[in-house]
C-alpha cells in the first residue's frame, strides 16, 4: 500500500513498462504466435488479463477503502484501458517513460478511476 491511488498504479504501470521493455521481441513473437494458434492466444489473453486486472483491482479497491474514490467505481475499467494503450507503446516501441507514465496516469487511468460507473 502506498497510500494513494496514484502512486500504487505508479507503481504498476512502472512494472509493466519496465517488462514491456525487456521482453518487446519476445511480446512481439507472442502475439504473432496467438494469431495463429487457438490454445496459445486464449492462454496468452487469460495470462494478460488475470495479472493486469489482479495488479490493477487490489489498488482500486485501497482507494475505495481510503474513500479515495467511489464505491461505484469500476475497478476493471482501469486495466482495460491501461494494456492496451501500454502494448502499442511497446510493440510500436514508442518511449514508455516518466513523462508518458505521467500523461498516462493524470490524463487518462486517473479520471477514469474517479468517476462512477454510468
Amino acid at each position: 500500500d502506498q497510500g494513494s491511488l496514484r502512486a500504487e498504479l505508479r507503481e504498476v504501470v512502472d512494472g509493466a513498462a519496465e517488462m514491456l521493455r525487456q521482453n518487446r521481441r519476445l511480446i512481439i513473437a507472442l502475439l504473432d504466435g496467438a494469431q495463429r494458434d487457438p490454445v496459445v492466444f486464449r492462454l496468452m489473453r487469460q495470462e494478460t488479463q488475470d495479472s493486469i486486472i489482479d495488479a490493477t483491482q487490489r489498488p482500486m479497491l485501497r482507494a475505495i477503502a481510503r474513500v479515495e474514490i467511489s464505491p461505484e467505481a469500476n475497478i476493471n475499467l482501469v486495466a482495460e484501458v491501461a494494456l492496451p494503450i501500454l502494448y502499442h507503446r511497446g510493440v510500436w516501441n514508442e518511449p514508455i517513460d516518466d513523462r508518458f507514465v505521467d500523461h498516462l496516469l493524470d490524463d487518462i487511468l486517473m479520471p477514469l478511476a474517479r468517476n462512477p460507473r454510468p
